[in-house]
Order: structure tokens, then C-alpha cells, then sequence
């Protein structure tokens, strides 16, 4: 009995874990001429599952990416372009929460630096 109770108990832990849903990274521009040569990229749980994302005109521009529940979302600026200040990130959960919010997106890398949110 104590076997069974154990293997369903990491079964439904296994699922939870495993459960990934689309997020979604919106980029604007607020003066409206684009990023000028920035970018940002995104990465879960240390890797790298977007890069070299940009925007044009004032946006907005969107692209998604799958994170599992409770991973650790980092988003980075990784070109500054001529003027960081107007640039802007956003990002969604599967439930379309904003998770991410900011006007001039610090720079990092994969693991360290940027913007993040864990768990979500």
C-alpha cells in the first residue's frame, strides 16, 4: 500500500512539474522609429529559447515561447541600439497575466542580469 500511495504521489508531482504553457513577449517602441539595432532574448531556466528579438515602428510585436510551471522566466537585453530608453517588454503567461513589465530592459545573459520572474 505505501508503494502505491509513493507512485501516485510522484506521478501527479511528475505532471505538475511537467506542465509547460505559451507565453507571450510583446516588444513596442515608444517614440515609434523601433528599436534602432536593440534586441532582447529570452531563456528558461538558464537556456536561451529566444533570441535577437526586435521591434519596428512602434509595435507591437510578439512572439511565444513554452516555460513548465514553476521555471524561471529571464528576459535581456542583449543590443542596445541607439536609444534603449524606448524600448519595452512585456510578457504574458498562458492566462495572459503580465508577468513582465518594463521600459528598458536591463542587459544580461541566459542566467544572470535581465528581468525575471520564477514559478510562473
Amino acid at each position: 500500500m505505501k508503494n502505491l500511495i509513493l507512485f501516485v504521489f510522484l506521478f501527479v508531482q511528475a505532471t505538475i512539474i511537467s506542465q509547460s504553457c505559451s507565453h507571450t513577449i510583446q516588444r513596442t517602441d515608444t517614440w515609434g522609429d523601433g528599436w534602432n539595432g536593440g534586441a532582447v532574448a529570452v531563456s528558461v531556466n538558464g537556456v536561451t529559447v529566444l533570441s535577437n528579438l526586435s521591434c519596428s515602428g512602434y509595435g507591437p510585436t510578439s512572439s511565444t515561447f513554452s516555460a513548465a510551471v514553476g521555471a524561471t522566466i529571464r528576459v535581456y537585453r542583449t543590443a542596445s541600439g541607439s536609444y534603449p530608453s524606448e524600448m519595452r517588454i512585456r510578457v504574458l503567461n498562458g492566462a495572459g497575466a503580465t508577468i513582465i513589465n518594463t521600459i528598458q530592459p536591463l542587459a544580461g545573459t541566459a542566467t544572470s542580469g535581465g528581468h525575471i520572474v520564477a514559478g510562473s
